[in-house]
């Protein structure tokens, strides 16, 4: 169950009504958006970057432009953002649709792994997703694809997809991962990381596909294909070795797209 907050109004639009979850970068709240006359108007997620974060001026630039790109997606399996700011307090924040769902790591903690159908089910609609933002004339790619930013709703009784953090997640991971061997800053989650992110050699759409396929890979067995509790060999195994064959059930054509 959420946490409660106190409820008090940011620049007299969001009113917090609950802590939903807490990382390294800052903390998300359920919130009501109000209209000019304090009326309620939908509930959001707001997102609050941490105060040294938020009073670090490039910080501060790189982020807002962030937000403003990823409002142009418009996907229904992209979580919307909807606004950015800056609050009374000094602290930066963007607006996110609520979604009353888990996410999928969740899901997998639950219910791994899942049905093939299933599986083919969800990864269809992130492939939605990734087609919109990879085809912008000035491409979006996401760049820490993983199954907790990516949340499962049910409707009318099937699974409904929804990526979140989408052109944001770049400027977020840098600032909680280290370095890569060849010394350059890294985006990306390492189980999910594709090789080019490792090499610190440039990220396109690509390395959102191979996020994917490490998460079908985990969908369909219950755990990612290399796993070590050493950054470096995971490095190793993303780098230099092929990953461990999918089970004989799962069909062909599928072990051959992963």
């Amino acid at each position: 169950m959420a946490d409660q907050v106190q409820r008090k109004v940011v620049n007299g639009k969001y009113r917090l009504l609950a802590k939903l979850g807490e990382g390294a970068m800052g903390t998300v709240s359920l919130a009501e958006q109000l209209d000019v006359e304090g009326r309620v108007l939908r509930q959001v997620a707001l997102k609050t970057m941490r105060r040294e974060l938020s009073a670090d001026p490039a910080f501060a630039k790189r982020f807002l432009r962030e937000v403003r790109i990823a409002t142009q997606l418009r996907s229904p399996h992209t979580v919307m953002v909807h606004d950015s700011g800056q609050g009374e307090d000094g602290q930066l924040y963007f607006i996110m649709e609520y979604i009353n769902g888990p996410t999928l790591r969740q899901v997998l903690r639950q219910h791994s792994p899942l049905p093939i159908e299933r599986v083919i089910h969800v990864a269809s609609q992130i492939c939605e997703a990734l087609i919109e933002a990879h085809s912008l004339p000035d491409p979006v790619v996401h760049r820490d694809l993983k199954p907790p930013n990516i949340f499962v709703e049910q409707r009318q009784g099937k699974d409904w997809v929804k990526i979140g953090d989408f052109g944001i997640a770049k400027i977020l991971s840098e600032h909680t991962m280290g370095l890569t061997q060849a010394g350059q800053s890294s985006s990306g989650t390492p189980s999910y990381m594709a090789p080019e992110q490792w090499r610190g050699a440039g990220e396109d759409g690509r390395t959102d596909l191979y996020a994917l396929g490490v998460i079908m890979y985990e969908m369909l067995t219950g755990r990612p294909p290399f796993a070590s509790s050493s950054v470096e060999a995971l490095m190793h195994q993303h780098l230099t070795m092929p990953p461990p064959p999918l089970p004989a059930t799962v069909p062909a054509n599928l072990r051959a797209l992963i």
